[in-house]
C-alpha cells in the first residue's frame, strides 16, 4: 500500500508539473474561485449528457464579477463538456454562512414540468470548481406517499400513491485548501430550503448558496487523486489485485502447458524424426511418422485472400503498438483524472502517426508471397479499421445530434479528425507500402522459408471429427484469454459507462500483458494440435483463434448492459453498443495479429529444427 501511494504521488507530481504545463492556480484570501456549469443528464445513463442551460430552466449567468485565473477551455469536447462560467462566486478562504442569492427566477408551468421531468429521471449535474475539480449533484428529489388500499381485490396494488417532487434551491460548497491552492470541493444541499413543485400557479424561487473552507495537509500535487476519492468515484484496490492474481495464476498454468509442449513433445518428435531419416535416407514424404512433420512442404503455403490477410495483420500490429503506447503514457501519468478527454486525443494522434507500421508490415507480408497490388493493399490497410469506425461513429453522432446531446461532436471537430486522417494516416500508409515495394534488394524477393520447398500440389487434408474442427477451435479459444481480463473489463465498463474514475493503470498494464501471453500460448497450442491432425491451413485459423476474444468482449457487453447496469434509451444504447463494437473489432484485429505472429515464429522454430541436412 505504501508503494502504491508513493507511485500515485509521483505520478501526480508529473501530472501537475510536467504534462499539464500549467501549475494549479494560486489564490490570495478573497480572490474569486471560478465555478463553471457544464452538463446534466440521467444518472442511469452516464453518457447521455446535455448542456446544462439547454435542459434546465435555470438563471442565465451574467458573469459580472471579474474572476481570476479563469481559463476559456475547461474540460474536453470529447467528453461532451460544454462549459459556461456561472454566477456562483467562491471567495478563497472566506466562509459565506448566510445564504447568498445567486439569482431569482419565476417558474411558469412549462418550467415546472421541465423540473418535474428532470427530477423524475434523476438528472445529475456536473460543475467545475477551479477549472478541473469536478463536482456533481442532483437537482431535486422524488418522494412517494404510499396509500394503503384495503380492497381485497387490489392487494399489493397502489395505484393511488401520490408522488411529490422537490427542487433543491440551496447548495453548500464545502471546499478544502492548502496554502494558496484549492485542493477539493463537493456540493451538498439544504433540505430545509427545498421547494415542492406543483402545477397550478407560477413559482417565484430564489437560488442561494453558501461556502465553507477547511484547511488540509494534502499536497497540491495529489489534489486530483484526493478529490476523486473524496467523491467516492475511485475503485476498490483489493478487488483489482484479486483479479490480477487470478489472471496471473491462469497465465502460469497456460504458459506451463505450452512450455511442456516445447520441452517434451517437440523434442521427442524431432528426435524420432531424425532417427527415421537416418534409417531410411529418403525424403520427408517417405518417413512414416504422421503428424505435423509431414506438413513441412505445405505449412508455409500462401493462404487464400493474401491481400486481405496481409492488411489485417498490418492493421492489427499497428493497434498493438497503439495499445502499448497508450499504456506507457498512462504509466507516466498523462491520463490523470483532471485531464479530461486526454485518452481520446492520444488515441487519435498515436493512431495517425503509427499508420506507417501498418503499411510496412502488410506490404512486407504481401510481397513475400508474390503480391504486386501495393496501391490496393495500402488503401485497404488504411481503411480496414477507420471506415467501420467512421460509419459507426457517424451513426452514433447523428443520434446524439437528434437528441441535442452534448456528447455529439461539433461538425468542425469531425472535419478536423477526418482531415488528420486524410493528411497524415493515408499518406503514411501509402508511403510505407510503396517504400517496401521499391526496395530493390535482391533478398526482398527471397522467401524467409525458401529453404523449405513448397509442394506444387497441396496435401490432402484428412477428414476430422466435428469436435476437432477449426470452427469449434475458434469458438472456444477466446474463453481463456477472456477470463484473464473479464474482472478488469468490468471495472473499465463501470468507469467508461458509469460514474467511477479509473486510475489504476499499472494494474491494467499487467492485465494486458497477461492477456497477450495467454492469447499467444492458447493460439500456439491449438495450432500445434491442428497440425498434428495434418491440417496445414493454419493462417486464417490462428488469426481468428487469437482474435475471438473480441467476440467474447462484445458478448460480455450485452450481459453487462442487461444485468449489470441500469442504462436505458435509444441514445445510451447507441453509444454503448456502437463504441463497444468498435472496441471488440479492435481487439479482434490486435489479438489476431498478436496470435498469428506468435504462431508464425513458433512454426519457423520447429520446422527449422527438422530441416534436412
Amino acid at each position: 500500500m505504501d508503494f502504491l501511494y508513493t507511485e500515485l504521488k509521483y505520478r501526480q507530481f508529473i501530472n501537475v508539473s510536467i504534462i499539464s504545463g500549467q501549475p494549479a492556480p494560486k489564490y490570495n484570501v478573497g480572490d474569486l474561485v471560478p465555478v463553471s456549469i457544464n452538463t446534466v443528464g440521467p444518472y442511469r445513463n452516464p453518457n447521455e449528457k446535455y448542456p446544462f442551460l439547454s435542459k434546465v430552466p435555470f438563471c442565465k449567468p451574467e458573469n459580472k464579477e471579474k474572476i481570476k485565473n479563469f481559463g476559456a477551455a475547461s474540460g474536453s469536447v470529447f467528453m461532451g463538456d460544454r462549459v459556461t462560467l456561472s454566477d456562483y462566486i467562491l471567495p478563497f478562504n472566506e466562509n459565506i454562512q448566510e445564504p447568498k442569492v445567486v439569482c431569482k427566477k419565476i417558474l411558469d408551468q412549462n418550467d415546472i414540468k421541465k423540473y418535474i421531468d428532470i427530477i423524475r429521471e434523476n438528472y445529475m449535474f456536473e460543475f467545475f470548481v477551479d477549472h478541473n475539480l469536478l463536482v456533481t449533484g442532483f437537482l431535486g428529489k422524488e418522494e412517494e406517499d404510499i396509500i394503503n388500499n384495503n380492497d381485497d381485490n387490489n392487494i399489493g396494488i397502489n395505484n393511488n400513491n401520490k408522488k411529490y417532487y422537490y427542487l433543491f434551491t440551496h447548495w453548500n460548497f464545502h471546499c478544502e485548501y492548502n496554502g494558496p491552492h484549492v485542493i477539493s470541493c463537493r456540493i451538498t444541499t439544504d433540505l430545509d430550503k427545498q421547494v415542492e413543485l406543483e402545477y397550478g400557479e407560477d413559482l417565484s424561487i430564489s437560488f442561494t448558496y453558501s461556502v465553507t473552507w477547511e484547511e488540509v495537509s494534502i499536497s497540491v500535487h495529489d489534489r486530483l487523486m484526493y478529490h476523486v476519492r473524496r467523491l467516492v468515484r475511485s475503485q476498490p484496490l483489493e478487488v483489482h489485485w484479486l483479479s490480477t492474481l487470478n489472471s496471473f495464476i491462469l497465465v502460469i498454468l497456460v504458459t506451463a502447458f505450452v512450455t511442456l509442449v516445447f520441452t517434451t513433445i517437440l523434442r521427442q518428435d524431432c528426435a524420432r524424426y531424425h532417427e527415421l531419416v537416418i534409417m531410411t535416407r529418403d525424403d520427408l514424404e517417405d518417413v512414416s511418422d504422421p503428424g505435423w512433420k509431414q506438413l513441412k512442404r505445405d505449412v508455409f503455403r500462401s493462404p487464400k485472400n493474401i491481400l486481405l490477410f496481409s492488411s489485417i495483420i498490418g492493421t492489427g500490429t499497428q493497434l498493438l503498438v497503439l495499445m502499448i503506447s497508450l499504456l506507457l503514457l498512462s504509466l507516466i501519468g498523462l491520463f490523470y483524472p483532471g485531464n479530461r478527454g486526454s485518452i481520446i486525443s492520444s488515441i487519435i494522434f498515436v493512431y495517425c502517426f503509427t499508420s506507417g507500421i501498418a503499411g510496412h508490415v502488410s506490404s512486407t507480408l504481401y510481397k513475400k508471397f508474390g503480391g504486386t497490388k501495393w496501391a490496393t493493399l495500402s488503401i485497404l490497410t488504411a481503411c480496414l479499421f477507420t471506415v467501420p469506425f467512421f460509419i459507426i461513429f457517424l451513426f452514433v453522432n447523428s443520434i446524439a445530434w437528434y437528441y441535442k446531446s452534448s456528447i455529439a461532436l461539433p461538425f468542425i471537430t469531425i472535419i478536423s479528425i477526418f482531415s488528420l486522417w486524410l493528411i497524415v494516416t493515408l499518406p503514411l500508409t501509402i508511403y510505407a507500402s510503396r517504400r517496401v515495394f521499391k526496395n530493390n534488394d535482391t533478398n526482398n524477393n527471397k522467401n524467409e522459408e525458401s529453404t523449405i520447398e513448397i509442394s506444387k500440389v497441396p496435401r490432402e487434408i484428412p477428414k476430422l471429427p466435428w469436435y476437432r474442427s477449426s470452427y469449434l477451435q475458434i469458438l472456444l479459444s477466446g474463453i481463456l484469454p477472456f477470463t484473464a481480463i473479464y474482472i478488469e473489463l468490468h471495472f473499465l465498463f463501470m468507469a467508461i459507462f458509469g460514474h467511477q474514475v479509473y486510475t489504476l493503470f499499472g494494474i491494467l498494464s499487467l492485465a494486458f500483458i497477461m492477456l497477450l501471453i495467454v492469447t499467444c500460448a492458447v493460439t500456439i497450442g491449438l495450432t500445434y494440435f491442428q497440425l498434428q491432425s495434418e491440417d496445414w491451413r493454419w493462417w486464417w485459423t490462428s488469426l481468428f483463434t487469437a482474435g475471438s476474444t473480441g467476440i467474447y468482449i462484445f458478448a460480455y457487453s450485452i450481459f453487462y448492459y442487461i444485468y449489470r447496469s441500469y442504462m436505458t434509451g435509444i441514445l445510451q444504447a447507441a453509444i454503448f453498443f456502437g463504441y463497444i463494437s468498435i472496441v471488440s473489432y479492435s481487439f479482434l484485429l490486435m489479438l489476431g495479429a498478436t496470435g498469428w505472429w506468435a504462431t508464425y515464429l513458433f512454426l519457423k522454430q520447429i520446422y527449422g529444427a527438422i530441416k534436412s541436412e
